[in-house]
């Protein structure tokens, strides 16, 4: 329903369809969402899964740029804590288990009985190899000396004391072999690939320490080398050389265990600075196979940092290129050597109860979705029904059903509105009922004037015609005139009857046509003029005066003159009393009627009209007779109501004095 100016158009639906403006769209009043049921249901559920899913998206990975952590921070948080709790633990651990074996063969160096004995040993036995024999031939003499006994005793003694050591051994630095050892199979035999630093970075009070791959059983062990001091002398004795053998995996691997505090992936890994492991990996390499301690080279990014003497803690690949967070620790073995270290976990392991704990709280989410879905659904339905209804009620109202009415359900607000709609709809209505009965009545008023603008032209159409043949006939009259002039004229000898004849044709008979011309071209002009007038203002006005019938019949009969003696029409008007009225009104009924009869005689008998008038009490009553055709009583009624039926609203009209019978 639009409003112009205060005027109500109802469009039709197909009007409405064809409007432009209207487009169809997913998101639009007439689309998929274009019910507020469906708008209103996905509004709740994904405002409640928004909210759910907000919620616990900052529970685990807290707000940013605030302090707030999530549990995902504290998870990781707390992983990395314990990679430096336990890679420190460890550090702390081998440090003091080097450390206490360093100690120990300081203390066992530093033995004034095995330094005079082993004094004489070395006297003897480089007397004998100055003499020619070979040192492995006098070794395996010496086995029965006295002294070479003592001294094995005494190593002996120091390997049972400490089940860690594997063996102890003396050697010649100098000759690179093995004087005496707990192994008998190692004496007499160098000690192979033994690192240079073993022999090479040995000061006072200051082990050699070194990671040495035995190559007859294939083990890899810890050698810690010290020389024999002199206590007297209080220095080091010669170049001989005490070197405890100790298993790695005897005391080394089990530091490095990891055990279930770091779950099933933890592992520590020590490195030399050429970043080759000490001790087996807990995994397999990525072809699968077993690395090697002392032969495979780690490129992991902890393990390099760890072997440049670095420490910290970093989330990246390891050696299997899986993601671990690791902790990694430089262990100062001498002031210039050191061991690696590094500590990791595989990150899956670590999140993986906080991967299960967001698995059941979506679990927990979606279920809670399903029942705000189910909520929504019932929510979206009670709300949009009244709404529904009075969308609804205002369709059929726009389809033109003003009898139908909202039914105020719901909410206290959608039975507000529903009562302002109806409300509005009787108003509406009441307004719309008026307006019709305003429309019948202007149509009406319409009509009424259409029928009388149909008399109007008819009439008009009517009058027009008498002065019109009167100026025909009259012209040919002149035309004849003229005629019989030029005829006359052309006669020379123009007798004194021709002469009586010109001048009465000149002075008689031409001003008598003319005059009769100028008569009915004034009044058509009247006519003419009265129509003019009730074109503009659209309804005639009478004007009542006293009338001189008799001077007004005259002046009709004059306009009929020329029809009246074609004719040949006797007319006989008697003494006409005075009328009261309108003049033009009148002079047109006196017109019409003169004009039916004169068009209307019977040509086969001359034609008789008179003009007689009556008193009848207080009225005067005029009448017009003929002796015409005439016609059939029956049909009077319809004559004489389609001639002079607005008759009667003319003589209280008003506007011009144009008016019409």
């Amino acid at each position: 329903m639009i409003t112009n100016g205060g005027v109500f158009t109802v469009m039709s639906p197909s009007a409405q369809s064809k409007d432009p403006a209207k487009k169809t769209s997913f998101f639009s009043g007439t689309g998929v969402l274009g019910s507020l049921k469906v708008r209103m249901f996905l509004a709740f559920t994904l405002l409640f899964a928004l909210i759910i899913f907000t919620l616990q998206s900052v529970e685990r990975y807290g707000i940013p740029f605030t302090p707030f952590e999530g549990k995902y921070q504290e998870k990781e948080t707390e992983a990395f804590l314990a990679l430096n709790l336990t890679a420190d633990l460890k550090k702390e651990r081998l440090s003091r288990i080097i450390e206490e074996f360093s100690d120990d063969i300081i203390l066992f160096s530093n033995n004034n009985l095995i330094s005079d004995e082993l004094g004489e040993l070395d006297r003897a036995l480089h007397t004998r190899h100055r003499a020619g024999a070979s040192l492995i031939s006098i070794l395996k003499e010496l086995r029965d000396d006295e002294i070479y006994r003592s001294i094995s005793r005494y190593l002996e003694r120091i390997r049972s004391i400490y089940p860690s050591y594997n063996r102890v051994d003396l050697m010649d630095a100098s000759e690179n072999i093995i004087l005496i050892s707990t192994d008998n199979n190692a004496i007499g035999m160098p000690l192979s690939n033994i690192p240079e630093e073993t022999v090479q970075n040995i000061s006072p009070g200051q082990p050699s320490i070194a990671m040495w791959k035995d190559p007859l059983a294939g083990l890899s062990k810890l050698l810690i080398a010290y020389p024999l001091i002199d206590v007297r002398e209080g220095q080091f004795q010669s170049n001989t050389l005490m070197i405890i053998h100790i298993n790695i995996g005897n005391v080394i691997q089990p530091i490095l265990h990891t055990g279930g505090g770091l779950g099933m992936t933890g592992e520590a890994l020590l490195i030399n600075k050429e970043v080759r492991i000490l001790a087996p990996l807990k995994h397999p390499l990525p072809d699968g196979t077993l690395a090697k301690p002392l032969e495979y080279q780690i490129k992991a990014e902890p393990a390099v940092r760890a072997a440049r003497g670095e420490e910290g803690i970093v989330r990246t690949e390891d050696y299997r290129g899986i993601t671990v967070l690791a902790a990694y620790r430089y262990i100062p073995l001498t002031a210039d050597f050191g061991w690696g270290m590094v500590v990791k976990r595989d990150e899956a392991e670590i999140f993986k109860s906080f991967k299960q704990s967001e698995f059941q709280s979506l679990l927990i989410a979606v279920i809670f979705i399903f029942f705000t879905i189910i909520v929504s659904i019932m929510l979206a339905d009670n709300l949009s029904k009244p709404l529904h209804s009075l969308s609804r009620t205002a369709q059929l109202v726009e389809l033109g059903n003003l009898d139908v009415r909202a039914d105020p359900v719901g909410t206290s607000e959608t039975k507000l509105l529903a009562d302002a709609l109806n409300s509005m709809l009787d108003r509406f209505q009441a307004w719309t009922t008026d307006l019709d009965e305003q429309v019948k009545q202007r149509t009406a008023q319409l009509n009424e004037k259409n029928e009388e603008l149909e008399q109007i032209v008819y009439v008009t159409s009517h009058d027009l015609r008498s002065p019109l043949v009167n100026i025909q006939g009259f012209s040919r009259e002149l035309e004849t005139i003229i005629i019989h002039l030029e005829e006359i004229l052309k006669d020379e000898d123009l007798s004194a009857g021709t002469k009586n004849e010109l001048a009465r044709l000149l002075n008689e008979d031409v001003p008598e046509a003319l005059g009769f011309i100028l008569g009915s071209t004034d009044k058509m002009d009247a006519l003419l003029k009265g129509l003019l007038r009730l074109s503009r203002l659209g309804r005639a006005s009478l004007m009542i005066e006293s009338i001189d019938l008799n001077f007004l019949i005259k002046e009709i009969v004059n306009s009929f003159e020329y029809q009246i003696k074609e004719r040949n029409v006797t007319f006989k008007v008697d003494d006409l009393f005075p009328a009261t009225g309108d003049i033009a009104q009148i002079n047109q009924v006196f017109s019409n009627l003169l004009d039916n009869a004169i068009k209307y005689l019977d040509p086969n008998k001359p034609g008789k009209i008179s003009i007689t008038g009556e008193k009848r009490g207080n009225e005067v009553v005029y009448c017009v007779e003929d002796n015409g055709i005439g016609f059939a009583p029956e049909f009077s009624r319809k004559v004489f109501a389609s001639r002079f039926s607005i008759a009667s609203t003319l003589l209280t009209a008003r506007g011009t004095d144009w008016g019409l019978p």
